[in-house]
C-alpha cells in the first residue's frame, strides 16, 4: 500500500484502490499485518537519479535471465518485466517477492507498529499517534514518510487499522534471496 504524501505518486496502490474497503476489512483479519509499503520499494533508490534499488530492468542481470529464460514460471515473470517496460516505465519491481519474504524472513526489513487509516480513495494516511511514533524513531529511520510527517494533517476516513509498516530494508539481500529462491 501506499502511504499518502509519502513519495511522489498519482495513485493508491492497486489493490488497495480497487476496493478501499475490502482492503481495510482483509486487512483486520489478521492481528497486527505486516504492509511491505510501496515507499519502500516503488518509492526507493540507491541515490537520486539513479535505479530503483528493488527495480528490475530490461539490461540487468536478473532482468536478461527472465527474458530469455524457457522456463515456463520465469517466462510469466520475463513478461510482466515486458510490459511494464511497454507501458513506459523504466522496469519492474521485487515488490510482490519482497512482500512474500516479509512473512519468512521478516529481518529483511525496518519494520514499526502503526495505527493506519484506509481512506476511501485507498490511501493509508498515518494516525496522529503513527505520526508521534514515527517522530521519535532514532537515525532517520523515518526518513522515508517524513514528508508525509511534515505535511500531516487530519486524516480522512474511517478504517482505523494497527499494522506492521515497511520503513526500510535490506535491498542487497532481497535482491539475492529473490534470485535464489528462482533459482537463476
Amino acid at each position: 500500500p501506499a502511504v499518502a504524501g509519502g513519495f511522489a505518486r498519482a495513485r493508491a496502490q492497486y489493490n488497495a484502490r480497487i476496493d478501499p474497503g475490502a482492503f481495510a476489512r482483509v486487512l483486520r483479519q489478521v492481528p497486527i499485518p505486516t504492509l511491505i509499503a510501496t515507499h519502500t520499494t516503488w518509492g526507493n533508490w540507491a541515490a537520486p537519479a539513479e535505479k530503483l534499488r528493488l527495480g528490475v530492468y530490461l539490461d540487468d542481470d536478473l532482468g536478461k535471465q527472465l527474458i530469455s529464460s524457457d522456463r515456463p514460471d520465469l517466462a510469466i515473470y520475463g513478461r510482466h518485466l515486458a510490459a511494464f517496460v511497454a507501458s513506459g516505465k523504466d522496469c519492474s519491481i521485487l515488490h510482490d517477492p519482497a512482500t512474500l519474504l516479509a512473512s519468512q524472513e521478516p529481518e529483511l526489513f525496518d519494520l514499526v507498529e502503526v495505527e493506519v487509516i484506509v481512506d476511501d480513495d485507498g490511501w493509508l494516511h498515518l494516525t496522529s499517534g503513527a505520526r508521534d511514533v514515527l517522530r521519535c524513531l532514532e537515525n532517520g529511520r523515518s526518513a522515508c514518510v517524513d514528508k508525509a510527517i511534515l505535511d500531516w494533517s487530519d486524516p480522512p476516513g474511517s478504517h482505523t487499522v494497527r499494522v506492521r509498516m515497511s520503513l526500510a530494508a535490506d535491498y542487497d539481500q532481497i535482491r539475492a534471496r529473490v534470485v535464489e529462491l528462482l533459482g537463476v
